[in-house]
């Protein structure tokens, strides 16, 4: 048996919609007495992935980075993948640049 769950949410920055192509995620070993069931776990596990838990605010070096690109962040001992979630850059030579992110569970 195997299922699949899609987000065709507009509104969701990990859409379709909004990325312009399909993030996929695999996992095998799934156990399910029926198909429904295996459906529900699908629609749960994206549910889970596509949920941020906590929104990191920093400024650095002005750096080639979009919002909704994924990166990796690494600080104090802590790394977590996350999602840019905005970039703020100002007009002044020396200036660093704000960035949000949000983790991704």
């Amino acid at each position: 048996m195997t299922a699949t769950a899609t987000n065709t949410t507009p509104t969701s920055p990990y859409s379709y919609q909004a990325r312009g192509r399909w993030i996929t995620h695999v996992e095998t070993g799934v156990e399910a007495t029926s198909q429904a069931t295996l459906t529900a776990i699908a629609a749960r596990r994206l549910a889970e992935l596509t949920t941020s838990t906590a929104t990191i605010t920093a400024s650095c070096l002005p750096l080639p980075i979009w919002p909704r690109e994924r990166v990796t962040w690494d600080t104090a001992g802590h790394r977590t993948d996350t999602t840019v979630r905005q970039v703020a850059y100002q007009a002044a030579p020396t200036a660093l640049m704000g960035l949000e992110l949000e983790e991704i569970p």
